[in-house]
């Protein structure tokens, strides 16, 4: 008798625990992460420092060294300013590195969203592409005459030169968005009168006598078209 009441309540107890197990799943599907927005990156960045050339040159082999590449560049004894391209995600290592060649006077970042104009010009080129299949098919019709022909060869040229700008725009965005773009401006460092007096008076009189100089030279000038 007390076997046949105890496996009822056996079986009850087995079904909950099964009912439980099914409830609780110890691996919950996570939320999918944000899929992150292209974005285009602009950095300028101003420093001083007492050898601009050495700066320069510097700045130079750590963009290379960071997969970089410099746009344009022009540098003195004075003044340095470098246009460079760095990979987006070396941009943080490389602005971390160049902080170190010299003084920082400034420093801007400017980031806006390139998501909108990436699918913007998708759907200009999906747009064009398909205009240019429907016009190959009709020049492909032999029952078009030779009008409507030279008609669809014409509009057919204007579409593959829209093709190949979108094309080429495309191309250039998404070079933006995988490449921040950086102005890197070089300035010497300012030397006070004290720290070189010397230096600084020979600078004085070597300006002094220049001006002196031509001002002689125009009044001899004067004097000879009087006389």
């Amino acid at each position: 008798m007390t076997q046949r009441l105890r496996s009822p309540w056996l079986a009850l107890v087995a079904l909950a625990l099964i009912g439980c197990s099914q409830e609780a799943d110890p691996n919950p599907a996570s939320p999918s992460a944000p899929v992150a927005r292209p974005r285009t990156t602009s950095v300028t960045m101003s420093l001083e420092t007492s050898d601009v050339l050495a700066l320069d040159e510097a700045m130079r082999a750590l963009v290379e060294r960071e997969g970089g590449y410099v746009v344009r560049a022009s540098s003195d004894d004075v003044r340095a300013s470098l246009t460079l391209r760095v990979p987006a995600d070396r941009l943080s290592a490389f602005r971390h590195a160049a902080r170190r060649l010299g003084d920082v006077t400034g420093e801007s970042q400017l980031i806006e969203d390139g998501g909108d104009r990436r699918n913007d010009l998708a759907a200009r080129l999906r747009s064009a592409r398909t205009e240019e299949d429907r016009l190959v098919a009709r020049l492909s019709d032999r029952t078009a005459t030779p009008h409507e022909s030279t008609s669809f060869e014409e509009r057919l040229a204007s579409v593959r030169t829209r093709i190949e700008q979108l094309d080429a725009e495309h191309a250039a965005h998404e070079h933006r968005i995988e490449y921040a773009a950086v102005q890197i401006d070089v300035a010497r460092t300012s030397v006070p009168f004290w720290a070189q007096p010397w230096e600084t008076i020979a600078s004085a009189a070597s300006a002094g006598w220049s001006v002196a100089r031509a001002i002689l030279v125009g009044a001899a000038a004067a004097i000879a078209a009087i006389g």
